[in-house]
């Protein structure tokens, strides 16, 4: 390299490099090695013993600090959720009134006890009046009802805390276990304390959640109450000891400390605050033990250093007797190979060329070394220079004998890997054959990326997608339960009651709003089908002009309500389809019921037509409109062109959502049009269409008998857990001549079908001790009785495995009357 330097008279004079034209003296190389040598391991000596230890000294405290609050975090867990949960009790009306009854109230008793059984995880309630004697309790104590309820541990703190209080442990009165009170007051609108209302959390539930945690070698966790009365033992069990207690000085170190760390009697402490109580979480650890880390640092740096500077002084005497390595190659070719290996080192991935023959590692970058150390269980100490690709343990043993024999280029995706931290990665790796201009191999490229963040969001996506799925079922089943009794009760009063016009507008209302909830619910479970493409279909050919009639006649009341005109125009000649004749009159019912909500005055048309091979249904009305940007959006779920139109009519936007999926499902189309706002909108659906076949009339089915053949009664066993439900079902099969019988639980269940016999069995599924599936297939292993399985979740799984279980039917709540019916002929003709 050439380098300018200024001669005498302003001339610049150019010196080449002398390691360009001479080679190094022994000597100079001598005095160059022990420099290097010698230097950097006197200075690693001195910053072992100042910076490093230090700094290992400073995550020692770091270290410290965050497992004294990750031990203090694990028991505000426990609290601060129990805490949150009983403020919310704090102004229920029901809660002020069951503190105002007398102590004993069975009333009060049973309210606490539907509240207890709502929250698992609490190992008792209790409510006391504002004096804090006992009304009720669960566990029920008897011997303590109208006392005192512990009254000085937590009464004066609870009534001053607008919030919950966690009181000192102490053994429970009812067990002698230790426990701890988290106590709110229940105040009037004046402020007025009516009383208290309180869970009991165990010690032990609290120790079993910290027992699992590793805190480091000899050390020793604990939590201290506000008395100063630590909770538990060495194996995190509850303190048997009701006398122990801290010495006052480290108690007095552990509060006034708190987060940090002091020295007291030979070690290490370290403290937090338990956010929300006054308890305090502890850590100590021998003095010795804790700072270990600093004293082998610094034995070890010193050994390395005079060993450094012995292997210095060895290698400088031998090198000196050895000339200079050849001087650097040809520049043009240094230049080239700096900027390729540049590019190799500053990769974000990590790239490696292999020998194909002899597995050796020709060539790689920082980032594949990096990542096999990491994930390819690669020693740090390893000679880089002699590396083969069997010192790395992936399975890609046999994808490399595929690309070195076929050439074709291979990726492997998510290939797991354990790291040294034991946390498993997911690699991407890509193998490519390399050949020069002579087609011959020079090598095998081997490519890997860390796709752990990509792979995770992914896999955090899917469960979320699934837990959304799972909710939309919960909340489908939870939203049905009630539904049915309310549609049982409906048929019943229908039945029962006079028919003056008041009565049966009243019965209408409910009927209808009931059945809007279900259709709602059902708008929801089609979403959800739609999206994973799970919609079946049962297809027949129909008459797409008679499913028309009969969805304008579902929608007559609300047409005639609005005085709308609707003009019917069914022309086309070929008018028979292939299609699901429930799925097609969701349709239709949708088209024809937004044209009627949408359309405050004037006409509804409805029209049929034959293009080639193609029906063509269109439905028009004179309503709102649509603005030209909003079209694009009326075909989508939960979307509405504007908010307004939400406020002002009402609904989830749904309807058009479901209805195009399900055109689409037949292979059909559905399209809108409109010429802007208030000028109408035109819907038009398109479908194939096939030749009519004949159809042979099918008798009405009558309402069921609850005799057989003999004159006996028919026997059914109802089991369900909501009460309502029951006694709606058992009204109504008894109107019908059946015997029934309820039960509220499997075990209840399984004693009524062993003493009675019953010939039917209508099921929940989901029961407080079991499950309908399980409830069937016990029953028939001793009997071959069939069954009806009622549930509010109504996908294809559940159904699918209702019928594994042994049920005839799979009902889904709410329960439609004529439909039970039929089945129940259906069951006792055949």
């Amino acid at each position: 390299m050439a380098i300018p330097t200024r001669g005498g008279r302003g001339r610049v004079k150019i010196f080449r490099n002398p390691f360009y034209r001479r080679r190094f003296k022994p000597l100079d190389i001598a005095l160059a090695i022990l420099v290097a040598g010698w230097v950097p391991s006197i200075l690693m000596a001195v910053v072992s013993y100042s910076i490093l230890a230090r700094t290992l000294e400073s995550k020692i405290v770091i270290d410290r600090r965050t497992l004294v609050q990750t031990l203090a975090q694990l028991v505000s867990y426990d609290l601060v959720r129990t805490a949150e949960i009983v403020e919310q009790f704090q102004n229920l009306p029901a809660a002020q009134q069951m503190v105002q009854r007398p102590c004993g109230d069975a009333a009060a008793q049973a309210w606490l006890a539907d509240a207890y059984s709502v929250h698992p995880r609490f190992d008792g309630m209790f409510l006391t009046d504002a004096a804090g004697r006992m009304i009720s309790s669960v566990p029920l104590d008897p011997q303590a009802i109208g006392k005192d309820c512990a009254g000085s541990l937590w009464l004066e703190q609870a009534s001053k805390s607008r919030g919950a209080y966690v009181s000192a442990v102490h053994p429970r009165m009812i067990d002698h276990r230790l426990s701890t009170f988290i106590v709110a007051a229940l105040r009037a609108k004046s402020g007025e304390i009516l009383g208290y209302m309180g869970t009991t959390l165990l010690v032990e539930r609290i120790g079993k959640r910290i027992a699992a945690f590793k805190f480091g070698e000899e050390s020793e966790a604990q939590v201290i109450d506000q008395d100063g009365f630590p909770l538990f033992d060495s194996q995190f069990g509850p303190n048997a000891d009701m006398n122990s207690a801290l010495d006052p000085a480290l108690l007095r170190e552990l509060r006034s400390k708190y987060p940090g760390h002091f020295q007291f009697g030979g070690k290490l402490f370290s403290a937090s605050r338990i956010e929300g109580t006054l308890w305090t979480a502890s850590l100590e650890q021998p003095l010795a033990v804790a700072y270990r880390p600093i004293h082998d640092l610094v034995s070890k740096m010193s050994i390395l250093a005079g060993w450094l500077i012995i292997g210095t002084t060895i290698a400088a005497a031998l090198v000196s007797r050895l000339y200079r390595n050849q001087l650097l190659a040809d520049e043009r070719i240094s230049r080239a190979t700096l900027f390729n290996e540049k590019i190799l080192a500053n990769m974000p991935i990590g790239i490696a060329l292999i020998d194909p023959v002899s597995r050796d590692i020709l060539q790689h970058n920082q980032s594949w070394l990096d990542m096999m150390r990491e994930f390819g269980g690669l020693p740090a100490s390893h000679d880089v220079s002699r590396m083969r690709l069997p010192d790395v343990r992936l399975e890609i043993e046999e994808l490399f004998v595929q690309v070195t024999a076929s050439g074709i280029p291979i990726q492997a995706r998510d290939l797991e890997a354990v790291s040294t931290t034991g946390r498993t990665h997911f690699l991407t790796v890509n193998l490519l054959r390399i050949q020069d201009a002579y087609q011959k191999v020079q090598g095998i490229l081997f490519l890997v990326s860390d796709n752990t963040e990509e792979v995770t969001l992914r896999r955090e996506l899917i469960g979320a997608n699934a837990a959304k799925d799972q909710f939309m079922a919960l909340l489908s089943h939870e939203l049905r339960n009630p539904l049915s009794p309310v549609i049982m009760m409906v048929a019943e009063l229908e039945q029962r009651l006079d028919r003056s016009p008041e009565v049966k507008r009243a019965i209408e209302v409910i009927r209808r709003n009931v059945e809007l909830e279900a259709h709602l619910i059902d708008d929801l479970l089609d979403v959800t089908r739609i999206v994973h493409n799970k919609l079946e279909l049962k297809p027949a050919v129909l008459d797409a002009h008679e499913t028309i009639k009969r969805s304008l006649e579902i929608c007559q009341k609300e047409i005639t309500g609005k005085k709308l005109e609707v003009v019917l125009d069914l022309r086309a000649a070929e008018h028979h389809v292939n299609a699901d004749p429930a799925r097609l009159q969701q349709v239709f019912w949708n088209l024809i019921k937004n044209a009627v909500k949408f359309t405050p005055a004037g006409r509804i048309t409805i029209t049929s037509r034959n293009d080639g091979s193609r029906l063509l249904v269109e439905v028009a009305d004179t309503g709102i409109g649509i603005d030209p940007e909003g079209i694009d959006k009326i075909f989508t779920a939960f979307e509405q062109v504007e908010r307004s139109i939400t406020r002002r009519f009402g609904g989830l936007g749904l309807g058009l959502a479901i209805s195009k999926a399900m055109v689409d499902a037949h292979g059909g189309g559905l399209s809108a049009n409109s010429e802007g706002h208030g000028k109408g909108t035109t819907f038009t659906v398109e479908l194939d269409t096939v030749p009519a076949v004949a159809e042979s009339p099918s008798p009405l089915p009558a309402q069921p008998n609850g005799n057989d053949g003999d004159g006996a009664r028919h026997k059914i066993l109802v089991v369900d857990d909501h009460e309502d439900t029951c006694i709606g079902m058992k009204i109504l099969l008894e109107r019908r001549g059946y015997a029934v019988q309820i039960a509220h639980g499997v075990q209840a269940a399984l004693d009524l079908a062993a003493r009675d016999h019953p010939d039917l069995l209508i099921s929940d599924l989901g029961l407080p001790d079991g499950t309908g599936f399980e409830l069937m297939e016990k029953i028939r292993l001793r009997s071959d009785i069939k069954g009806i399985a009622l549930s509010g979740f109504g996908t294809e799984e559940d159904v699918a495995r209702s019928r594994n279980a042994g049920f005839t039917e799979h009902l889904i709540k709410p329960v439609n009357v004529e439909n039970l019916d039929a089945i129940l002929k259906r069951i006792f003709e055949s």
